[in-house]
């Protein structure tokens, strides 16, 4: 990697994955993240079986579209 990012003094999730998505070396790693609302939540569920909210100061929380019929 050509430099150093600085991500300590970010609290944010968002903010922190804004940083990444700058880097031409880091951005093919970072999964798709979004805002949390509940149309993007509505939209990634639509997208993906399963995924991770993270509230900024709170754990992850794993969300799943439960079964379809």
């Amino acid at each position: 990697m050509s430099g150093k990012i600085a991500l300590r003094g970010l609290k944010s999730k968002w903010a922190k994955t804004k940083v990444l998505l700058r880097s031409r070396e880091l951005k093919s790693h970072v999964p798709e993240t979004r805002p949390f609302s509940r149309s993007s939540l509505r939209a990634m569920l639509n997208k993906y079986e399963m995924v991770y909210v993270k509230p900024d100061g709170d754990p992850a929380v794993k969300a799943s579209s439960g079964p379809k019929f």
